[in-house]
């Protein structure tokens, strides 16, 4: 892996570790409320996941991470100097 490669790989992990902290916090304090009134479009089951601000929060940071994570092995070493 090339030095830019490593950095970005590592800004994954650590933005997946944070988001799935964040979201773990947020599931079982309760916080701020939610952006989105998750029960009126969603299944039961994911509302009952995104709770409040936090969680959300927490979800967009770990799917960040994890499209940054494998990212990174996808695209072709010479998009990434």
């Amino acid at each position: 892996m090339t030095g830019r490669r490593r950095v970005i790989t590592a800004m994954a992990w650590t933005s997946y570790s944070l988001g799935l902290a964040i979201w773990i916090i947020g599931y079982y304090i309760p916080g701020h409320p939610p952006l989105l009134d998750w029960p009126s479009f969603s299944p039961s089951w994911i509302a009952m996941f995104l709770q409040n601000l936090e969680c959300e929060l927490g979800l967009a940071l770990t799917t960040l991470g994890t499209i940054a994570i494998y990212g990174v092995k996808v695209i072709p070493r010479g998009r990434i100097p």
